[in-house]
C-alpha cells in the first residue's frame, strides 16, 4: 500500500510539473535559450501490472528521467540527467537512482566542441537516440 501511494504521488508530480514544460526539454540541443538560462524536462515509462484473482496489483514507473540544464554563457552549458528506476529506491525493495549524465559543454567553434564530465558515449543507433 505504501508503494502504491508513492507511485500515485510521483504520477501526479509528473503530470503537474513535467508535462507543461515538455516543449522546453531541449537540454541536449545546440540552440540557445534567450528567455531563461535554465532548462528542465523529463520523460518516463510506466507499467500497470494486474494479477488475476487476489494477487498484488502493481503500478510501476519502469523509469523516470529528469533533465536539468543551465547556460552560463552562449558557449558554456551544463546538462544533467537523473534516472529513477522502478519508482522507489530502498535497500529491501530494489529500484535504482542513477546520475546518467552530468557534463559541462564548451562550444568552441562550429567544428570543435568539448564535453567534460559523465557523458553517454554515442556508440550505435540505440545509444545515440536513447531519449524518446
Amino acid at each position: 500500500m505504501k508503494h502504491k501511494l508513492f507511485n500515485v504521488i510521483i504520477a501526479l508530480f509528473v503530470a503537474a510539473v513535467l508535462l507543461p514544460v515538455q516543449s522546453n526539454a531541449t537540454s541536449h540541443s545546440t540552440s540557445t535559450n534567450a528567455e531563461s538560462p535554465w532548462e528542465f524536462g523529463g520523460y518516463g515509462e510506466m507499467h500497470f501490472n494486474f494479477q488475476d484473482g487476489e494477487g498484488n496489483d502493481a503500478f510501476d514507473f519502469h523509469r523516470l528521467v529528469f533533465f536539468t540544464g543551465y547556460e552560463f554563457a552562449s558557449w558554456i552549458r551544463f546538462s544533467s540527467e537523473i534516472e529513477i528506476e522502478h519508482s522507489y529506491v530502498t535497500a529491501t525493495d530494489g529500484g535504482e537512482l542513477a546520475m546518467e549524465q552530468a557534463y559541462v559543454e564548451l562550444l568552441l567553434s562550429k567544428v570543435a566542441n568539448v564535453r567534460i564530465g559523465r557523458v553517454l558515449v554515442p556508440v550505435g543507433l540505440t545509444s545515440k537516440l536513447h531519449d524518446p
